[in-house]
């Protein structure tokens, strides 16, 4: 379908979540079980290969840093690639994601990440991060993520929130293995989706709406959009949700 118009962003004048002060700073987390409470994380979050972490209902704030799941391996061969291609010349967003999910890292031990009722606010400057990647949000592969968005609250059914002054055309990459459950909306106003896995996304989930300044499908995915919006409690925001007539992708 060509001639397609623009779409206005449906979630323009929805208020962002408040930033507070850190709870926690650089926070890294390994094998074991944890269970971590809402609010401002400092410098990100990173969750290695053998931790299970859950997160308890509310909002999450990535202030400054970004979310990784997944192994320390895959996690360290991506910084790797970030930093040799950041010394080349005429290097575009689209070029490094093409090389991070070229990247085969071979590990025994997953990331598990859990949530119901979890709204996830990504803001600052992940450059300040001591984990430098170029990626807010990175599902490494060996990384299980489920994640369903809050009922009320500043993030009602918003998964994902982007600062809508961030720069443009940061990359939210999802290479997980087992990413498929994830209720609710992903809200994106100056980055890209990015799925680059030969696995299902979420498929799963009742429904899940993206609402982004680009998505990329790369790697063979199958991703999923479901819209059984009945089948669950997750509110679909104002402006979103089933309507009429046909479907298509617009510039």
């Amino acid at each position: 379908m060509t001639g397609c118009p623009t779409l206005k962003d449906p979630l323009a004048v929805r208020p962002q979540p408040s930033v507070g002060g850190c709870i926690a700073s650089d926070l890294s987390l390994k094998a074991g079980t944890h269970t971590l409470s809402p609010g401002t994380y400092c410098g990100g979050l990173s969750i290695e290969g053998g931790a299970e972490v859950t997160l308890k209902p509310g909002i999450y704030v990535m202030k400054d840093g970004p979310l990784i799941v997944g192994p320390a391996e895959q996690r360290q061969a991506v910084e790797k690639k970030c930093k040799t291609l950041s010394h080349t010349s005429r290097v575009t967003d689209k070029t490094y994601s093409q090389e991070i999910c070229k990247l085969a890292v071979t590990v025994k031990t997953a990331g598990y990440m859990k949530g119901d009722g979890v709204g996830i606010y990504f803001t600052g400057d992940i450059g300040k991060a001591k984990v430098q990647v170029k990626q807010p949000l990175l599902l490494l592969p060996s990384s299980v993520v489920e994640l369903t968005a809050p009922r009320d609250g500043d993030m009602a059914g918003l998964l994902l929130f982007e600062d809508r002054t961030a720069p443009a055309g940061r990359s939210f990459e999802v290479l997980s293995d087992s990413a498929r459950r994830l209720v609710g909306t992903i809200y994106l106003p100056r980055g890209t989706f990015s799925v680059q896995t030969n696995q299902v996304v979420a498929d799963q989930s009742e429904y899940t709406a993206i609402v982004a300044n680009q998505i990329v499908l790369a790697n063979g995915p199958r991703l999923v959009i479901n819209t059984r919006y009945s089948a669950t409690d997750v509110p679909v925001p104002k402006g979103l949700g089933p309507k009429s007539g046909a479907i298509g992708l617009a510039d």
